[in-house]
């Protein structure tokens, strides 16, 4: 079945469905999250198409199995300036495959897209951050204080830019590169900082243009897990 991905909407791709998004802001990067949310805990592999240069060939992600869609996403980011789309399939060799996947950057998904949408406020107060939770924020041209806190191992949570993508790992306890890669130009559009402990806590800088934090675990790993935002 062909999917049209143009909102970068939540959908589930099963064995032999493909999903489209055309016509890519060539200054925006783009976050592609897959979770395998198969009923078996076999391994599914996701094609996922970029561009119809012969020298960038498309990427195969294998998102590995989990018991009932307990597992953090796999991410790939694509950036618009040398991407012509981003096109996701699953093969017909993959019989059981179900992958929960949507697209994420400052303007994606379109109306929310089937994902939590909220604004973040800057009070200071902690926010739940909940599995497919994505906060938007506009901070003004000053600094502020950020703080994301879990309890679990390894929770992650990325916050776009325009251009750029910060990824942040709570409590650390392996390399969360095998599952956070950036394909073409985007191999060098982000960061992974981790923390050792229960609490990252960062400072950025505001510029009059929105950001976006978006929630990149699994549903039993993110119940007691917060974002604060803090005006300085």
């Amino acid at each position: 079945m062909s999917i049209d991905w143009s909102a970068g909407q939540v959908i589930t791709l099963r064995r032999g469905d493909t999903a489209t998004l055309g016509e890519l802001d060539d200054t925006q990067l783009y976050g592609v999250f897959l979770y395998n949310s198969a009923i078996s805990d076999g391994d599914a592999d996701v094609t996922v198409t970029w561009s119809n240069d012969p020298r960038n060939e498309p990427v195969t992600v294998k998102v590995p199995g989990t018991t009932q869609d307990q597992g953090p996403a796999v991410v790939r980011f694509l950036s618009g300036g040398d991407a012509g789309y981003i096109s996701v399939a699953v093969g017909q060799d993959n019989p059981l495959a179900q992958v929960t996947a949507f697209i994420c950057s400052v303007k994606l998904p379109i109306d929310g897209g089937g994902l939590h949408n909220q604004q973040l406020p800057d009070n200071g107060k902690a926010q739940p951050f909940k599995r497919l939770t994505r906060f938007y924020c506009v901070p003004a041209a000053r600094w502020y204080a950020t703080a994301i806190r879990s309890d679990v191992d390894e929770f992650t949570c990325i916050r776009f830019t325009e251009a750029f993508a910060h990824v942040t790992v709570v409590n650390k306890i392996s390399d969360p590169a095998h599952r956070i890669q950036g394909i073409g130009e985007a191999e060098k559009m982000f960061t992974i900082e981790t923390s050792a402990g229960a609490t990252f806590e960062s400072k950025l800088e505001g510029d009059g243009s929105q950001q976006v934090w978006i929630n990149a675990d699994s549903v039993q790993d993110s119940e007691a897990a917060s974002l604060v935002l803090q005006r300085l």
